[in-house]
C-alpha cells in the first residue's frame, strides 16, 4: 500500500520522504519503484524558477530517462544529474584527438545517451562525421559506460552514415531515428528501375549492427508517394492508396526488430470530405488513435473513434 502511494507523488516530493524513515528510503532506492514511478511521473523541467537545477554556469547538453547530462562552463567538466536527488556523476573527459582529424568546419556532430530501466546500466555515444573534398565518409565515435569505463573508448559507427548503399545502386533518401536503446539508419535505394529500402540498426547496449531489408512486394512502386515516420515511435513505411495510408512498421521482437506481419490500413475521410492533393500530404507521426500529416505548411491532425484495422 505505502509503494503504490508513494508511486503516484510528484517526483519533487520523494527526496522528503526518503528522510522519513529508513525503510522509505530504502524501497524509493529500489530499481523496481524507479521504473515504475518513472513511468508515471511528469518530468521535472531544469529551469523551475522555484528550484532551479542549470544556472547560466551550466549548459545542458542532453536530458533522458529522467536524468540531466550537462557541461559546467567554468571547469568544462561533464556530469550526469539527478534532478531529484540533485546528485552529480563526474564523467572522464572525452578524446578530443578523434575529432582533430575531421574537417570540424564541415562535420555534423551528435550525440546518444540511453539509461537501461531494467539493469539500469547507463551509456553515452559522442560522435561526428564528415564528407571529404572527395566525397569520402569520415566518421569518430566514442562510447562511455557509465560507472564502468575510466575512459572513453573508440567506437566504429561508420556503417550508420555511409553514402554507400549494399553491393549496387544509389541511396537517394536517409533518415536517422532513435528507438530506445537503438540507433537506426533508413536507407531508400534506387538501383535503374528498382528500388529498395533497408534499415541499419545500431544497439548501444550489445555494441551491435543489424541490417532489416523491407519485405519486397509489399508496395508496388517505392520511387512515388512513399513516407518515412513514426508510429508509436516506431519508423514506419507508408504509401497512400486510393483513400487509405497503408503502414508498415519495424517493431521490436526480442532483442532485434523485425517488420509487422500485416500492412496497417487507415481510412483517410477527410481526403472525401474535403480537398486535399494525395501527393502532397506527408504523414508525421502517428499513434493508435491519432495520424498528423504536413499539407505544405499546414498540420493536419486526423482522429478516429477506433484503434486502425489490419490488413494481411
Amino acid at each position: 500500500m505505502i509503494a503504490e502511494i508513494l508511486g503516484w507523488l510528484p517526483v519533487r516530493s520523494l527526496p522528503r520522504c526518503m528522510r522519513v524513515c529508513k525503510e522509505w528510503c530504502s524501497l524509493i532506492r529500489e530499481k523496481y519503484f524507479i521504473s515504475v514511478h518513472m513511468g508515471r511521473g511528469a518530468p521535472l523541467s531544469p529551469h523551475d524558477e522555484d528550484n532551479p537545477i542549470l544556472d547560466e554556469d551550466w549548459h545542458l547538453i542532453d536530458s533522458f530517462s529522467g536524468l540531466l547530462l550537462h557541461q559546467d562552463l567554468r571547469t568544462f567538466d561533464i556530469h550526469i544529474c539527478n534532478p531529484v536527488t540533485r546528485q552529480l556523476v563526474v564523467l572522464p573527459d572525452p578524446n578530443p584527438v578523434m575529432f582533430k582529424l575531421l574537417d570540424q568546419d564541415n562535420s555534423t556532430f551528435y550525440r546518444y545517451s540511453a539509461l537501461n530501466l531494467r539493469t539500469h546500466e547507463c551509456k553515452l555515444i559522442f560522435g561526428c562525421h564528415t564528407l571529404n573534398s572527395k566525397g569520402v565518409l569520415k566518421s569518430a565515435s566514442q562510447v562511455l559506460s557509465v560507472g564502468r569505463d575510466d575512459h572513453w573508448r573508440p567506437l566504429n559507427l561508420k556503417a550508420l552514415f555511409t553514402t554507400k548503399p549494399p553491393r549496387i545502386g544509389k541511396i537517394v533518401g536517409r533518415y536517422f531515428m532513435r528507438y530506445e536503446g537503438d540507433i537506426l539508419s533508413v536507407k531508400l535505394v534506387r538501383n535503374g528501375r528498382d528500388w529498395d529500402m533497408k534499415v541499419v540498426s545500431f544497439n548501444i547496449w550489445r555494441e551491435s549492427f543489424r541490417v532489416y531489408a523491407f519485405p519486397r512486394g509489399t508496395f508496388s512502386d517505392l520511387s512515388q508517394n512513399t513516407h518515412v515516420f513514426l508510429w508509436d515511435n516506431k519508423v514506419a513505411f507508408s504509401k497512400i492508396i486510393d483513400d487509405a495510408l497503408h503502414v508498415m512498421v519495424l517493431e521490436r521482437y526480442y532483442e532485434a526488430f523485425r517488420w509487422s506481419n500485416s500492412i496497417r490500413v487507415v481510412p483517410l475521410r477527410f481526403l472525401i470530405e474535403e480537398t486535399y492533393t494525395k501527393e502532397k500530404l506527408v504523414p508525421v507521426r502517428a499513434t493508435s488513435w491519432d495520424l498528423w500529416f504536413n499539407y505544405f505548411e499546414e498540420n493536419i491532425e486526423f482522429v478516429t473513434k477506433s484503434k486502425w484495422r489490419f490488413s494481411s
